[in-house]
């Protein structure tokens, strides 16, 4: 669905990708579009356990299907889009043994192991609007959120996937529908 910071600058990096499970039928029983779930893992490179727990879903359901009730039920009448690795730059630094959280973006806190993006708050709605509480404009800080909303090309690819599975129907204001 895209490409991780270090592709984008040529630094080897990682294609992003979404598992999507589903039966082979493109409507539920009803005929109607089938219900999405979006789940993505890995945001914070540091949180280990959120990945395999992600992939062992993707598995209880294909190895379910047909046999578990649930697991059939889940396939038949969804798609389930499961995006493993949201920060896979920063998943490899923190295998190294380092207690890395954010992306390896070096234009932010360059050469330091505190560099890069939190991009857990890169997201674009609502991006800052707690004026700096929950994150910070502090290029070296771990909840850094970048230097505008939507920055970083993970952030902007699971943005963009997002939206291709539910286009942004909502009003002009914040709280419209």
């Amino acid at each position: 669905i895209g490409q991780s910071w270090e592709k984008t600058q040529g630094l080897g990096g990682y294609d992003m990708a979404v598992l999507k499970l589903t039966n082979q039928d493109t409507t539920g029983p009803n005929g109607e579009a089938k219900p999405k779930l979006f789940v993505n893992s890995a945001i914070h490179a540091r949180e280990y356990t959120t990945a395999p727990l992600v992939l062992e879903f993707a598995r209880w359901l294909v190895n379910g299907h047909g046999t578990n009730a649930d697991a059939t039920w889940i396939l038949n009448h969804h798609e389930v889009h499961l995006m493993l690795h949201t920060n896979p730059d920063g998943r490899k630094k923190a295998e190294t043994g380092l207690s890395w959280r954010k992306n390896t973006n070096n234009a932010h806190c360059a050469n330091s192991n505190t560099r890069g993006i939190d991009l857990n708050r890169n997201f674009s709605f609502t991006w800052n609007s707690t004026a700096g509480q929950g994150s910070s404009g502090a290029q070296c800080d771990l909840t850094y959120r970048g230097p505008s909303a939507g920055s970083e090309p993970e952030t902007q690819a699971v943005q963009n996937y997002i939206r291709s599975l539910w286009p942004d129907r909502r009003g002009p204001n914040q709280g419209d529908a």
